[in-house]
């Protein structure tokens, strides 16, 4: 049903239909909708651009398509759109195997899809899952596309000749800010706003200077508003002035009449020298919030925000963490959000798998600490409505996994827990042989 192979030098063909099929303006207004937030909250600008990159990439391919009347291979490449080409291809395999009834309504997700993030992951998702089954030579019934299982239960998929009677799947995806005190989009328009505030003595600044902002619950109670912020940031401006005209080390707190405390540390800049800040891979990363987390005195905090300004011109280095002091709740959002799944979606009358799909990129999943996965497999296990459910997957972001000399390998990578042996959980890197030939 779902394509597995995907030809890029078949991009410009498929383009055509595909814009035929759901039309530019469909995801031009949101493209609109992040350069505008670019302009007024650089931050959380640059973010929303990172989330929506499959987006971005079906415009580009417009853009480009638009001038030259057609997209090269070469520039495929270079400009990164085999995403999009390889999305667009499997979206038209399964309109060609819509009947008559579920067409529109497929399509019109297909374009809710494309101008809501929530909406984009989950559509990747299943499709994702359907892949993997089908290039393992599996037969799977898509439930939207066509009503071939008359039930009045609603999962996603069914797999035929997986197990016996057959295998119910539904897929259930998870923001980045499920469970979180903080928001992502949240801390960094705090962040632009404490820059923009601080900007003066950041100029000039040429010592370290690591600050801690402590809120008692929620962000949206005591942070929303611009003047909220604002106010914040002026506070912090007055506080970290005296720490910079002394050689003081010691920590200074301030608690305001909000309950936000702040923390403020002057450090040795010799501490970030075997640091690489451009450097984004999961490893480096890792190493720079351990860093933070001991200058701010955060290390111990899984809910802590880092943000890092380093001043060349003047030598100087201003480390923010964010933090709430209510803990996330991460593991029992998606586990109760998981259990009621299985008990609504799924019939309980043949086996029954969860693939929850996480925020988290597909390379990161391999490496991260799995113990909160763990924990949530426990939980749907242990609960009486879930006796059906035989697995739970959790799936990375679906992204390259690796780049041969004429071919791209794209999928996800999981984290596959069973019911018989959920403590030996095992990662695995699906590819669905979708190849750039």
């Amino acid at each position: 049903m779902i394509t597995t192979r995907v030809v890029m030098s078949n991009g410009n063909k498929v383009f055509e239909r595909f814009l035929g099929l759901v039309g530019r303006e469909t995801w031009q207004k949101q493209i609109g909708k992040i350069e505008r937030t670019q302009r007024q909250y650089p931050l959380v600008g640059a973010y929303r651009r990172d989330q929506y990159v499959l987006v971005r990439a079906i415009e580009r391919y417009a853009e480009i398509f638009e001038s030259k009347g057609a997209v090269s291979a070469h520039e495929i490449a270079t400009e990164k759109l085999d995403c999009a080409v390889d999305f667009m291809t499997r979206i038209l395999s399964l309109v060609d195997a819509c009947d008559p009834e579920s067409l529109n309504n497929f399509v019109g997700r297909v374009r809710n899809a494309l101008r809501d993030l929530a909406a984009l992951r989950g559509l990747e998702l299943e499709m994702n899952t359907a892949s993997y089954y089908t290039s393992q030579g599996f037969r799977v019934l898509w439930r939207e596309l066509a009503n071939s299982v008359p039930e009045t239960k609603t999962y996603d998929l069914f797999v035929e000749d997986v197990a016996d009677g057959g295998l119910e799947v539904e897929c259930k995806s998870f923001m980045e800010d499920t469970g979180r005190q903080i928001g992502r989009e949240s801390a960094r328009e705090l962040h632009g706003v404490l820059v923009k505030f601080l900007t003066p003595l950041l100029k000039h600044l040429s010592v370290g200077i690591a600050v801690s902002i402590a809120i008692p619950g929620r962000f949206d109670g005591v942070l929303k508003s611009y003047d909220q912020q604002a106010t914040l940031a002026r506070r912090i401006l007055g506080a970290i002035s005296p720490v910079v005209a002394t050689e003081d080390m010691t920590p200074k707190n301030h608690k305001y009449p909000d309950a936000v405390e702040v923390r403020i540390q002057r450090f040795d800049l010799g501490l970030l020298d075997d640091l690489d800040l451009r450097d984004k891979s999961f490893h480096e990363l890792q190493r720079s919030r351990t860093m933070f987390g001991r200058l701010t005195a955060t290390a111990r905090l899984e809910n802590a925000t880092y943000f890092c300004e380093p001043l060349h011109e003047g030598q100087g280095a201003l480390i923010i963490a964010l933090h709430s002091e209510g803990d996330d709740q991460f593991v029992d959002k998606v586990a109760r959000t998981a259990k009621e799944t299985a008990k609504e979606q799924l019939t309980g009358q043949r086996p029954g798998l969860l693939v929850l799909g996480l925020p988290i990129p597909s390379a990161d999943l391999a490496r991260s600490s799995r113990s909160q996965l763990d924990q949530i497999a426990e939980k749907v296990f242990a609960s009486d409505d879930c006796r059906h459910v035989i697995g739970v997957w959790f799936m990375g972001e679906s992204r390259f996994l690796k780049h041969g000399v004429d071919s791209v390998e794209m999928g996800a990578t999981t984290y596959r827990c069973t019911r018989e042996a959920f403590k030996d959980c095992e990662s695995q890197r699906l590819s669905y042989g979708r190849r750039c030939s």
